[in-house]
């Protein structure tokens, strides 16, 4: 049984799905951009009964509460403090996706004490932008704020489907049937299907990636680390531009254990939900 709630996290209310034994040992999930907490409900469905399992709906996505037109990252750290702060004080087991794992990765260095495990899906940083041209990257977030601004809308739940499969080819008939409907919901004054997301995550940060701040955090890492990535993830990522880099940042991750996951693409936890969960029992075990 699921219970959902909401959590205060001013000025939004963060909403929260919850799975288990509030007594087991605490697994908490962040989904990655454009998705919501759904994406993790047949892995959590299978870890629930030896875990409690916690999964938010980070601001502007999912059934969270927010009116807000920016979406500063340094914000989703103070939603996922308040997230952890009112559901436990013990140590936690944090898994992310994507930017769900860019998430949990800096919260790791930042509040290391209170991380058990770290197990991060698809998600190991992001390009430095440091030096790119601040002036033309803020001209380009105005330009897009002032310009009309859309979100990916479906005319049934077909057409949601269709658009699932091109991120998760080899999702079961199954997990398609219940993500796509959790992923959407129905406009009745436009009669579209839209996208549970915010308009407003289309436009892009004003504020560019700078690396050395991610290491500042990433080099306080306490916790064993899992990356958990498909087969083709290095060569269809931004490390393949550089592949000596990805080596690179798992240093600072304490030398993270790896796995692999075959038949597989970004989304993972769709695509092999029983695969992620064995890596992740695995882990959390030992």
């Amino acid at each position: 049984m699921v219970n959902k709630f909401y959590i205060s996290s001013p000025p939004n209310k963060i909403h929260i799905s919850s799975w288990g034994n509030k007594k087991n040992p605490l697994c908490l999930f962040l989904h990655g951009w454009m998705d919501n907490s759904a994406s993790f409900e047949s892995v959590i469905n299978k870890l629930k009964k030896n875990w409690f399992c916690i999964a938010p709906d980070l601001r502007g996505f999912g059934k969270s509460k927010s009116k807000q037109v920016h979406f500063w990252f340094p914000e989703y750290l103070y939603d996922l403090d308040n997230v952890i702060k009112s559901i436990s004080k013990r140590k936690i087991n944090l898994i992310g996706h994507s930017m769900g794992a860019n998430i949990a990765g800096l919260y790791a260095g930042i509040n290391p004490d209170i991380i058990n495990k770290l197990i991060l899906i698809e998600g190991f940083g992001m390009p430095d932008r440091s030096k790119e041209d601040a002036c033309a990257h803020y001209k380009k977030w105005l330009t897009q704020m002032n310009n009309d601004i859309k979100i990916r809308d479906f005319d049934n739940i077909e057409s949601v489907k269709q658009n699932i499969l091109k991120r998760a080819p080899n999702i079961s008939k199954t997990n398609l049937d219940k993500y796509a409907k959790k992923w959407v919901s129905y406009n009745k004054k436009t009669k579209k299907y839209e996208i549970l997301a915010s308009k407003y995550h289309k436009v892009i940060n004003p504020v560019t990636y700078k690396l050395k701040d991610a290491i500042d955090c990433w080099k306080n890492i306490k916790s064993p680390c899992l990356w958990v990535y498909n087969e083709n993830f290095i060569n269809n990522s931004f490390f393949s531009k550089n592949k000596k880099m990805f080596n690179q940042y798992k240093k600072f991750f304490n030398s993270p254990k790896e796995a692999i996951i075959k038949n597989s693409n970004h989304m993972i936890q769709l695509e092999q939900p029983d695969l992620l969960y064995n890596e992740i029992k695995n882990f959390l075990q030992n």
